[in-house]
């Protein structure tokens, strides 16, 4: 069987648990706090010397980086199934988009949401670049098609659907990209398994978000154990 670790606030560790609901591979979740460090301890650190998640164990096989790893799942599972294409023009299509949430949009949604939690400064633009990458995903790669890369869900429309949660889990919504919300709420939250996957991840950031906003400035920063674990959860986060 395969083992994921896992925390439910990362939004790129909830996309490999719908993709693995999607195309019926059971999972053994194994949940990590990362705030108190559980992905520093050593037994961790000799699965995955980057600390980060999500990771897959298979026997001595060791995988990191939610994209690559539900592209192995694919490969390995689903080989033949339209929610990763055979035909090379049709795959890169997909592929071209995991690699933009990875690069433009979980980026933007980590400049903006979850740098500032862990005390790290937040760009000027990024609130006005989050909107940008919003509205052009609405028009230039959405546009008036059912699915991000046309009439079939993809893994490209699980990754950046699990990204979208953020925008929830943080009550940003979707200005100016009144299709795309659309897309996100009738396509992306209708799947089955959407609630039991996401549910606890956006109500967790949702409690993150709040108890940051009720803490005065002088207690943000915290001690050098709670910025270790934000560090930590923010790399983690970021690099996968």
């Amino acid at each position: 069987m395969t083992v994921l670790y896992h925390t439910d606030g990362s939004a790129p560790c909830r996309a490999v648990r719908m993709l693995a609901k999607e195309i019926g591979v059971e999972l053994e979740l194994r949940s990590l706090d990362l705030f108190a460090g559980d992905n520093m301890k050593p037994e961790f650190l000799e699965i995955n010397p980057q600390h980060t998640v999500p990771t897959i164990v298979e026997d001595d096989f060791v995988l990191t980086e939610s994209r690559a790893i539900m592209t192995y799942l694919m490969n390995k599972h689903a080989p033949e199934s339209s929610l990763y294409p055979q035909e090379p023009r049709d795959r890169a299509q997909v592929e071209k988009y995991l690699y933009y949430d990875m690069g433009v949009l979980y980026k933007s949604v980590l400049d903006l949401f979850l740098a500032p939690l862990f005390g790290r400064p937040c760009p000027e633009d990024a609130e006005e670049r989050l909107k940008s990458v919003l509205v052009f995903l609405e028009e230039h790669v959405l546009g008036d098609k059912e699915y991000i890369t046309g009439e079939n869900f993809t893994i490209a429309d699980i990754c950046i659907g699990a990204t979208l949660t953020c925008l929830e889990a943080f009550e940003f919504g979707f200005p100016d990209a009144p299709r795309l919300e659309k897309y996100y709420t009738e396509k992306i939250k209708a799947l089955p398994y959407f609630d039991e996957i996401n549910g606890p991840g956006i109500e967790l950031l949702k409690s993150i978000k709040s108890t940051e906003e009720a803490t005065p400035e002088e207690e943000q920063e915290g001690g050098a154990a709670d910025e270790e674990a934000g560090e930590n959860t923010a790399e983690a986060d970021a690099n996968e």
